[in-house]
Formats: C-alpha cells, sequence, structure tokens
C-alpha cells in the first residue's frame, strides 16, 4: 500500500476517532447487513483500520464464522486485538499485509474493502488474491470515497474474475467468477 497517513500514529489516532464518529452516523452492523455478511460467514475485513468493521463482522458471524481483520499497520491491528479483548470477541484474527494474505484458498464468503482501494499500488495482485481466497458465489463489498464508481468497477471486473452484483446503499458488490 501507498504510505498514507494511517502509518503514522497520531493521524491513525485522528483517523480512529474521526471513525468514531462516522460509526455513530452509520453503524457498522447496519452497512454490513446492506453487505450481506451473515451468521455463519467467514469475513475478510481488508484494510481493517481500527477495527469497525471486524468488530461488527464478529458480532453477526457469530461463533460458526470467523473474521480476519489485515492492514498494513500494527496500529491499526493492536486496535482491533484490543477492542476484541474487551468485548470478549474470540473469532478474529489479525493479519499484517499488503496484499498476500496467508487465508486458505476458497475459503472466505465476504470480503470488506471500504475506502482502501486508492492506497494500493498492485490492485492486479490484490484482486488476485482476493479471488484465491473467496469461496465461488463469494463476494467482495466495496467503497471507496476517494474514486469515481467506474474505477471501482474497473478494478474488479477489468480482469474477468469479477463481475458487478449491483449496489445497496453505497455498496457495490462483485460476485466471483
Amino acid at each position: 500500500m501507498k504510505h498514507g497517513p494511517h502509518k503514522d500514529p497520531i493521524n491513525f489516532g485522528f483517523m480512529s476517532l474521526s471513525y468514531i464518529i462516522r460509526d455513530l452516523k452509520k453503524p457498522p452492523a447496519t452497512i454490513l447487513e446492506n453487505a450481506g455478511v451473515k451468521q455463519g460467514d467467514n469475513v475478510l475485513d481488508f484494510g481493517c483500520g481500527p477495527g469497525s468493521f471486524s468488530i461488527a463482522a464478529a458480532a453477526i458471524a457469530g461463533n460458526n464464522g470467523f473474521i480476519y481483520a489485515a492492514d498494513v499497520t500494527d496500529y491499526a491491528l493492536k486496535s482491533v486485538q484490543k477492542r476484541a479483548k474487551k468485548k470478549n470477541i474470540d473469532n478474529i484474527k489479525t493479519i499484517n499485509t499488503s496484499c498476500a494474505t496467508g487465508i486458505e484458498d476458497s475459503s472466505i464468503d465476504i470480503i470488506l474493502f471500504y475506502n482502501v482501494l486508492h492506497e494500493v499500488e498492485n490492485v492486479s495482485m490484490l484482486i488476485k488474491e482476493f479471488y484465491r481466497v473467496l469461496k465461488d458465489g463469494g463476494k467482495v463489498s466495496a467503497a471507496d470515497k476517494h474514486l469515481e464508481k467506474k474505477e471501482i468497477t474497473g478494478a474488479f471486473t477489468g480482469r474477468g474474475l469479477f463481475r458487478l452484483d449491483g449496489e445497496n446503499n453505497g455498496l457495490m458488490n462483485f460476485i466471483k467468477v
């Protein structure tokens, strides 16, 4: 990933604070319901930041589901771990990565990919990684306020690995083909 404000501890703290405010206005659980996260799902939250979506996904997926929270910074991963411990959530694993996740092939039901695409240096490699870890028929729920919809769509559909499956409240859903 490109060097962004999330790599500096002070800026990460300000970003985390802004996410707390965002989460009050738009609760992550509501967004994840629109994305289609459900009980028993295995979820990859790629670019998890401080973990708002990871924690909410863990609650929705329940004990039969599992959440992988991936980010390039230790600040983010430590935040997720701390929040999970505080809420007694034990179905989250953190992964420090900018691409390769180490997750088993075809094991993920849904990937959450929010406001990260604009930071990715090698989009092609990341899209291939998403394809590899997703189950057949699995999907990516994507949004990026820094990009036009056509840029997001092109990143996923331009390689023939995904097709757009519609939009729901600002989220674009891409299905593995």
